[in-house]
């Protein structure tokens, strides 16, 4: 049986098999304090990440840039009244690629569909097409109705309090037999 501390654990550079024993001593609550400890700071931490919903931050985020970029964008267009042209088209004409050397070590349908996502969200947050871009809108404005209402940290944290349930228990049942 392996008993370390957190803190020499992360000083020795333990091998994978000696730190899934470290990992085995905190789900069987082998060291009370090392694993009330744990237990308490991620709880905590949860706890703190529930008040703001993931989806909703990144939401707002997308919802604060294309809003900026749709204002630039009509602000060349109305207010400039020159050709009207896209402030982002130098953005828009670079394209994405990696080097050749690099596309070779990730597997092909991996890249199309990034390099598609990419200039997807380019062309959206850019505003290339104005219908485009106010459907997009639309959909992230939906979406921060979605994360008030959905959030994903309390099934993190009620999916992590019914998995560590079990070995919490068993450990009981362990040190009540010996």
């Amino acid at each position: 049986m392996l008993t370390l501390s957190l803190h020499s654990a992360l000083m020795l550079r333990l091998s994978p098999l000696s730190l899934s024993l470290l990992v085995a001593d905190l789900l069987y609550w082998r060291d009370i304090t090392l694993s009330a400890g744990c237990l308490t700071g991620l709880t905590l931490c949860l706890l703190a990440l529930i008040q703001f919903s993931v989806i909703s931050i990144i939401s707002y985020a997308c919802l604060l840039i294309l809003s900026a970029a749709f204002t630039l964008r009509l602000y060349y267009r109305v207010l400039k009244k020159g050709d009207g042209g896209n402030p982002f088209q130098k953005y828009l004409d670079v394209d994405p690629i990696l080097p050749p050397q690099q596309v070779e070590v990730y597997s092909s349908r991996l890249v199309v569909l990034i390099f598609s996502a990419l200039s997807t969200l380019r062309r959206l947050f850019l505003v290339q097409d104005t219908k485009e871009s106010l459907k997009f809108l639309l959909l992230l404005y939906l979406l921060t109705y979605v994360g008030a209402v959905v959030n994903g940290l309390t099934l993190l944290l009620l999916g992590k309090t019914l998995t560590s349930l079990p070995y919490t228990l068993l450990g009981c049942e362990e040190r009540g037999a010996e």
